[in-house]
């Protein structure tokens, strides 16, 4: 009796303690289940913000950076020659100032080699007095005609332009033999030279008996003197110059041998602006 008394009182006991280690078993499961989830998801945010911080910075400095290559057989803009004039009269102008100075290089982008050779084998440096007179086109080919007054010279210049602005082909050198315009360029630095005082530059362009008729007239002759016109007669180079405010006009008379450019010989004062 005392025996199945202790077995009874045992089996709540045992029940007891089944229901308390199953128990423990839920709760360190749930446990476990908890902090491996809290964990998994901590790693996770914490990967998430890493990723976020790292991903701007990464990308901005493992980008590679832009490169500018130049194209096979190209020369670098910095390197290259000037921009080529766009016009007949710009290039041949070009060619001229080149010459003027002793560029040669410069030159050779302009003209071919053999209109380069003939004109630095007839002057090293062509000077820079080289006036424009004209440019004329006819049948794709423009000519432009400059003098020189310190030479005495005419360059002729001839440029194909049927297809587009070719290198200069021929140039043509000659005395400038009664070329009203070089009469004309001459004409009229002697009067910029008087209208501003300068006698030495005046006695470049006119006898000492001219350039003494000047002066003594004005000194200065000041700044007003307007070309008006030039013409030829008889081969004899007339440029008349108007000063307003003086109400004058000056004419500038000239004269060739038949072998040189005309050079000044004499010079008139009139009032009024015709007549």
């Amino acid at each position: 009796m005392t025996n199945t008394r202790a077995a009874l009182a045992a089996a709540p006991l045992s029940l007891a303690l089944l229901l308390a280690a199953c128990s423990g078993d839920d709760d360190s499961a749930d446990s476990t289940t908890t902090t491996t989830t809290t964990t998994e998801a901590t790693t996770s945010a914490s990967s998430g913000s890493s990723s976020d911080t790292t991903a701007g910075p990464s990308s901005e400095t493992t980008a590679p950076p832009t490169e500018t290559t130049t194209p096979p057989g190209a020369e670098p803009a910095s390197e290259a020659g000037s921009p080529l004039p766009g016009d007949p009269q710009g290039w041949a102008s070009e060619l001229v100032r080149a010459w003027g100075a002793g560029d040669r290089e410069r030159a050779a982008e302009l003209a071919t080699p053999e209109v380069v050779d003939q004109l630095f084998g007839h002057a090293a440096v062509g000077g820079g007095d080289w006036d424009l007179l004209r440019c004329e086109g006819a049948a794709g080919t423009t000519y432009c005609t400059f003098t020189s007054a310190s030479r005495g010279e005419a360059l002729t210049t001839q440029q194909p332009t049927v297809n587009g602005l070719a290198p200069i082909g021929t140039a043509e050198l000659a005395p400038s033999t009664n070329d009203d315009g070089a009469f004309a360029y001459s004409a009229s630095i002697l009067v910029q030279a008087w209208g501003r005082g300068d006698r030495a530059q005046a006695a470049q362009y006119a006898p000492p008996a001219v350039v003494d008729q000047l002066f003594r007239h004005a000194d200065p002759g000041g700044p007003h003197w307007d070309e008006r016109d030039c013409i030829v007669v008889d081969d004899i180079p007339t440029c008349v110059f108007y000063d307003p405010e003086r109400d004058e006009r000056l004419l500038v008379n000239g004269r060739t041998d038949g072998t040189s450019q005309p050079t000044v010989v004499s010079v008139e004062f009139r009032d009024g602006a015709s007549g």
